[in-house]
C-alpha cells in the first residue's frame, strides 16, 4: 500500500463507519464533557412568573406617590391583591404582583410618610413570564457537549441527571523494551514512558475513557496478544511505537497475524510518517509513532477526528489563516506536508524551537501547529499560513 496524503487520510477517517455507542444516565455533577443523547425541552415558561430584576418598589405607573403596604420577598407568595394607590417593597427575583407594571430600584426612590417618591427616571425592571423561554421550546440539542453552563441550564429546569452516550473506551498500548517506569530501572539506554500518560490525557480531554495497557514487551507474541486483548475490550485502540521498519517493530506483523483490514499504512506527512489506520476484529485501530512529538501531533490531527466522530461531534479541526511573525525556513523532507509546533504572539504565528520528533519540550509553550504545504521551503514573514489549535 502506497503513502496517503494528509487529506486522503482525513477522508478515510471521516468516511469510517463507527459503531453506535450505548447510552446511560449520569448525575449532573458527573456529566461534564459528556454528550447529550436527546433534545431537551422547557417544562415550563422561564421565568415562570413576572420577576423583579432589582431590589426596589413595585407599583402601578398610573399612581402618584402610592402607599407601601407590604414587603414581597423572593420565593414567597403573599396571597393577596392590591388596590389602586398601593405598592410593595420588593426583592430581586420575587414575583411582581399582577396589579403592578413598573419597578423602581431602591437607589432611585425614597419613602416619605410611608409613600413612594421616585427620584430619577427609571426603566421597567421587570422580566415578564416566558420572556426567556416558553414552555415546550427546545433549550438544548442532542449531540451537544455538556459544559458548566449547560449543566446550569439543565439544573434550572429541574434536571438532576442527564441522558448521555457512554464514553468510548480507548485502549493505549505502548511498546518498547527501552521504556521504564521508575528510576531504579533507569539504566544506560533506557528512558521513561511519556507517551502513555500523555495519550491518556489527550483521550480524556475529548470526553473518552482511556484504558492503559502500559508497556508491551518487544516480542511478536506479546504484541499480538496485547492487541487482541485491547481490541476485544475497547471501542478504539491506539499503539505507540513499534510501527516502523526496525528489527523489533512488531506492530505491522502482529496486525497481519490478526487479519487486520488496513485503511492506510503510511502518511506522506511529518512528523508521523509510520502511522497506520486499520480495523482489527471489528475495532478501529491506530498505530502511532513512538517518538513523543510525532505521537502527540498524529493524535491531534488524526485520532481526534475519529473520537469526535464516535461522539457525534464536529470533527473538523479548529484552524485559522494567520500572518507569520518571523520568517521560517526548512531544509529537509520538502516533499512532505509538515506540521510544526507553534505559538501565537501578538496575533502572528511564531514557530517553536524544534530539533526533531523526540524533542518533547518543544510542545511546552506551543498552542498549536503551523501547516507547511508539501514542496514549500519557506514561510515568509507576514504571509498568511494555516494555524491548527490543539484540542
Amino acid at each position: 500500500m502506497n503513502f496517503v496524503t494528509t487529506q486522503e487520510a482525513w477522508r478515510l477517517i471521516d468516511s469510517y463507519i463507527t459503531a453506535k455507542l450505548p447510552t446511560e444516565e449520569v448525575f449532573l455533577g458527573d456529566s461534564l464533557g459528556r454528550i447529550l443523547v436527546e433534545d431537551v425541552f422547557a417544562p415550563f415558561d422561564e421565568p415562570a412568573f413576572d420577576k423583579a430584576l432589582k431590589d426596589g418598589y413595585a407599583y402601578n405607573s398610573q399612581d402618584l406617590q402610592p402607599e407601601v403596604v407590604a414587603v414581597q420577598r423572593a420565593g414567597e407568595d403573599l396571597g393577596r391583591s392590591y388596590a389602586k394607590g398601593e405598592c410593595v417593597k420588593i426583592m430581586t427575583g420575587a414575583v411582581v404582583p399582577k396589579e403592578f407594571d413598573a419597578l423602581v430600584p431602591v437607589e432611585d426612590a425614597k419613602i416619605v410618610e410611608n409613600r413612594l417618591q421616585i427620584t430619577a427616571k427609571v426603566a421597567q425592571n421587570i422580566c415578564y413570564q416566558g420572556e426567556y423561554l416558553l414552555k415546550g421550546a427546545k433549550i438544548l440539542a442532542k449531540n451537544e457537549k455538556i459544559t458548566p453552563q449547560i449543566v446550569g441550564i439543565l439544573a434550572s429546569v429541574g434536571k438532576k441527571k442527564a441522558q448521555v452516550f457512554r464514553k468510548p473506551k480507548v485502549g493505549v498500548l505502548v511498546t518498547g523494551d527501552e521504556l521504564v517506569e521508575s528510576f531504579s530501572q533507569l539504566e544506560q539506554g533506557k528512558k521513561f514512558d511519556s507517551n502513555s500518560p500523555m495519550l491518556a490525557l489527550q483521550i480524556a480531554e475529548l470526553g473518552a475513557e482511556p484504558i492503559e495497557y502500559r508497556v508491551v514487551a518487544d516480542t511478536l507474541q506479546e504484541t499480538t496478544d496485547a492487541i487482541e486483548k485491547a481490541v476485544r475490550e475497547c471501542d478504539l485502540v491506539l499503539s505507540s511505537g513499534g510501527a516502523s521498519m526496525g528489527d523489533y517493530d512488531y506492530i505491522p506483523k502482529a496486525l497481519e497475524n490478526l487479519q487486520a483490514k488496513f485503511e492506510f499504512k503510511k502518511i506522506k506527512f511529518k512528523p508521523g510518517k509510520p502511522t497506520f489506520f486499520a480495523t482489527v476484529k471489528g475495532t478501529p485501530y491506530f498505530a502511532l509513532p513512538g517518538n513523543p512529538v510525532s505521537s502527540f501531533v498524529v493524535f491531534n490531527l488524526f485520532v481526534t477526528r475519529l473520537i469526535k466522530k464516535m461522539l457525534a461531534q464536529d470533527s473538523q479541526p479548529k484552524s485559522f489563516l494567520l500572518p507569520m511573525g518571523k520568517r521560517f525556513v526548512r531544509s529537509i523532507d520538502l516533499d512532505r506536508q509538515e506540521y510544526r509546533p507553534a505559538n501565537i504572539v501578538d496575533g502572528k504565528i511564531e514557530v517553536a524551537d524544534f530539533v526533531n520528533s523526540g524533542h518533547l519540550q518543544a510542545l511546552a509553550g506551543a498552542q498549536g501547529l503551523v501547516e507547511i504545504p508539501a514542496g514549500q521551503k519557506e514561510l515568509p514573514s507576514g504571509s498568511k499560513q494555516r494555524f491548527c489549535w490543539f484540542v
